[in-house]
This record gives structure tokens, sequence and C-alpha cells, in this order.
């Protein structure tokens, strides 16, 4: 049996040098795929976003501001309080008159004769032409009252006396208001325009031109309106209706059917304040009403409100 040579001893100096040289060569080459292939790695990696990339700025603003009301709906913000109410200047029908007519158990009327223009039986035909506010220099129109007011928001509910059946064609109709509260706004071009929904009607009523399709039919077109001119539409129908039957509710309402008793009034104005829209919380700046005596509230009459 022949004895065998170890494996270092076969090898002489030249093949040991080989043997060295190719096992780096080997190495070398290992190395730089392994560096390729990891080059290769991180390419892919940067493009994807890392899982606690933190987010952008702007995408991680919390909404601090609700009270600037962003959609043209107004949405519901905290109570805003009566302070609220005394920065807004009112016009309106006959509802609006009503507002002054109740006490809103804080020992006062929900709103003032120094900031509400309002006349009993009026449409909104007659906002540029019928005088309806009286002031130390003389009556005035809606228009004039806005332009000599100048107040930081304006919140106007009308339409009522402008309903004729149950024809949900408003073309007609929101042609003429849009005309009109345009004229308001050229005016008083800082004041925000508030477009409140014609309130709603009772199931039982006396009035036989009133139909709650027109009614519905007409707030649509009120608040694209509103959406066209970037003015805020208030959706107090949300305030008045009762799901079951989707008229008003009936104890909100007169026996006539339309008018807004004191529960009515107290539900329009708790949806009011806390659908509050303002620069800031305390954006509760009182527009200077020293000039005002009073709302003219009837067509035939040239005495302002006592």
């Amino acid at each position: 049996m022949k004895n065998r040579i170890p494996f270092r001893e076969k090898l002489n100096p030249f093949t040991t040098v080989l043997l060295i040289v190719f096992s780096s060569a080997a190495l070398f080459f290992a190395f730089l795929t392994y560096r390729q292939a990891l080059a290769v790695i991180n390419r892919e990696f940067d493009k994807a976003p890392a899982a606690d990339t933190p987010v952008p700025k702007e995408h991680n603003i919390v909404k601090t501001n609700p009270w600037r009301q962003e959609e043209t709906v107004l949405q519901e913000t905290e109570d805003a309080g009566t302070a609220y109410l005394d920065t807004i200047l009112f016009f309106g029908d006959s509802n609006t008159v009503r507002f002054l007519s109740f006490d809103n158990g804080e020992g006062r009327t929900y709103i003032t004769k120094k900031n509400t223009a309002a006349v009993v039986g009026m449409g909104i035909q007659a906002i540029d032409s019928l005088k309806c506010m009286v002031f130390q220099s003389g009556q005035k129109t809606m228009v004039e009252t806005a332009g000599l007011l100048k107040p930081g928001r304006i919140l106007i509910t009308m339409g009522t006396n402008n309903l004729r059946g149950s024809s949900t064609d408003a073309s007609k109709f929101i042609s003429v208001y849009e005309e009109k509260l345009k004229k308001i706004q050229a005016a008083s071009p800082e004041s925000g325009m508030i477009v409140n929904a014609i309130p709603l009607c009772a199931e039982k009523r006396k009035y036989r031109n009133v139909y709650i399709e027109q009614i519905r039919a007409y707030n649509d077109a009120i608040r694209a309106m509103c959406e066209r001119n970037g003015w805020k539409f208030l959706n107090s129908s949300e305030a008045l209706i009762d799901e079951n039957t989707g008229y008003a509710k009936k104890e909100y309402i007169e026996a006539d059917g339309i008018h807004l008793n004191r529960q009515g009034v107290a539900a329009m104005f708790s949806y009011i304040r806390t659908h509050a829209w303002m620069r800031d919380r305390d954006d509760y700046t009182v527009f200077d009403a020293s000039d005002v005596i009073g709302p003219i509230t009837t067509m035939y009459s040239s005495d302002p409100l006592k």
C-alpha cells in the first residue's frame, strides 16, 4: 500500500503562488458582485417611501379654525352665542319680523331693530326698490342699507312670498334673486353673504299657493346660486324638518302653516348660532348702527318698529 503524501507537501512554491492569486481574484470578483447588487437594492429602496418618513407639512395640518367654513353649506360649529347675532345684518320678510317678536330667554329679542330690515309680505323683487329701513338721514332699501352699514355678515331669509304653486322650475325665481343679491354685495363688497333656506311649510296650511315641492326646488337652486357666487347657504331646513313627513314640525309652525311660532324661531336661532361663519373665534365686531332708527315692518306704514 502506497503511503499518502500530505497535500501541502505536493505543492511547490509556484503552485502555492498560483493558488493564492486565483483565490484572491475569486474573492475580489465576489466582492464587486456584492457591491453592485447592494447598489441596485439601495436605488430601488430610495424610490419607495419609507414607512417612517414624516408626512409633508402641508398634509399634517389640523383644521383648527372651523369658523372659516370652507364649504358652501354652513357646517356645525360650537354655539357662537348672542354676541354673534349682533354682528349680522338681517334682511327678510314676515318670518324675519317674527325674529323681532319673541324673547330669546336671555331677556331680549333674538335680533334688534338696529340690525334688522324686514317687511311683512315682501318678495325678492323688492330688495332694491322697497324702502324698508329708517335712518336719521331717511328711508332706505335693503341695498342702500347694506351700503350704509357695511356689516361683516348679512343673513337674508326670503322667498316665501314668491311661492306660486307646485312647479319645481326655479329658473325665473333664482335669476331675479341672484340679480338682487349681487346688488347687495356690490353695495357692501366686504360683507359675507349668508342666504338662508326658505322656511319649510307645515303639512296642513291655509295658503293654497305654497307647496313643499316648490320650497325644496327653490332651496336647491339657492344652494347652487351660493356655490356660483362664493356665498354661504344656511340649510336651516335641518332645524325645522319632521323627518317622518318631510314638512316642518307642526309644533314649530303657526296655525296658518307657514309662519314660525315661538318654538320654531328658537329652533331657527339655535341652528344659526351653531352654524356660525367667522374669520376666527374672536370675530365679534359689531358694525356701527348709530344712525339707524329701525325697520319698516309693513308695506303700508312709514313708522319704524317701536
